[in-house]
């Protein structure tokens, strides 16, 4: 009956349809990942192993923001992630700007004449 339902929609709905199923998946696994860190669900037994199973099961079929979710329950892989975010760039050939600053525009306006026969002019 659902495949029926499916032939109905066009290219463009069907593809909504994936992304708010993905979506409504990505929010569920988060919270599995969550109460899994936490400890509220332990990590122990066939149940927990089978529920990380299954959740590991579709990282490779869903989009990287499932895959970011999926990270946070193997630690090492985040804790790697994070290591090589912090490392420092590579240095350029490029010279560095100086710490000096020039401020030679400040005062482009101070030297200029008043008009003649203005306020300022007739002040001097």
């Amino acid at each position: 009956d659902e495949d029926d339902e499916d032939e109905d929609l066009s290219k463009e709905e069907r593809f909504a349809a994936e992304l708010k199923a993905e979506r409504a998946f990505c929010e569920l696994t988060g919270k599995y990942v969550l109460a899994l860190s936490a400890g509220l669900i332990e990590d122990r037994g066939s149940q927990a192993a089978k529920l990380r199973r299954r959740i590991l099961r579709n990282e490779t079929k869903l989009g990287h923001n499932f895959k970011e979710i999926v990270a946070h329950l193997d630690e090492e892989k985040l804790a790697r992630r994070h290591k090589k975010a912090t490392k420092q760039p590579a240095k350029s050939d490029k010279p560095g700007l100086s710490l000096e600053v020039v401020d030679d525009d400040d005062h482009v306006f101070d030297d200029v004449e008043p008009e003649e026969g203005s306020r300022e002019d007739l002040q001097r």
